[in-house]
């Protein structure tokens, strides 16, 4: 199964610039608790990779990227399309933008954090409504003046 990991804001916003907007110690906990249990093999590109890699444990990476051909501790992949056709196993896609953009042709199910308020992106997730359902979702938290919930959602299969 491949499922999509991020966070996102009222306008589907990701990051601004190469950072986050908004500090969610929760949510942080939350996706190392979701990779260390569930376990899986993780796609992540070269940037947001440079930012998580000590945060991505025991997980094995796959690196989406074409800028470089090898890089010690990760399997390298050029072309999301043709590795995501062939993949086979249970797959976490954490990010940025365009390899969320590539990916979500072959996702399962999207596990978003929506945070509630606009947070002047200018980096954003892909339109997914009108392709995958809602779920579950947990109550609403507060943690840093900030607020947001765990919202599940599977593909609409007809």
């Amino acid at each position: 199964m491949i499922k999509i990991l991020a966070a996102i804001d009222k306008n589907r916003g990701l990051a601004k610039g190469n950072s986050l907007p908004w500090s969610l110690p929760n949510d942080v906990k939350r996706y190392r608790e979701l990779m260390k249990t569930e376990g899986g093999n993780v796609l992540i590109g070269r940037t947001t990779y440079m930012q998580m890699k000590n945060v991505l444990g025991d997980n094995k990476v796959f690196l989406a990227t074409t800028s470089i051909d090898s890089m010690d501790g990760v399997e390298i992949v050029k072309d999301i399309n043709n590795f995501l056709s062939e993949y086979n196993g249970d797959l976490w896609v954490i990010g940025g933008a365009k390899v969320f953009e590539d990916s979500l042709p072959y996702v399962n199910e999207l596990i978003l954090t929506r945070i509630d308020g606009d947070f002047d992106c200018n980096v954003f997730f892909p339109e997914f409504e009108d392709k995958f359902e809602e779920y579950s979702k947990e109550e609403p938290i507060t943690e840093n003046g900030i607020t947001y919930q765990f919202v599940n959602y599977r593909r609409i299969t007809s």
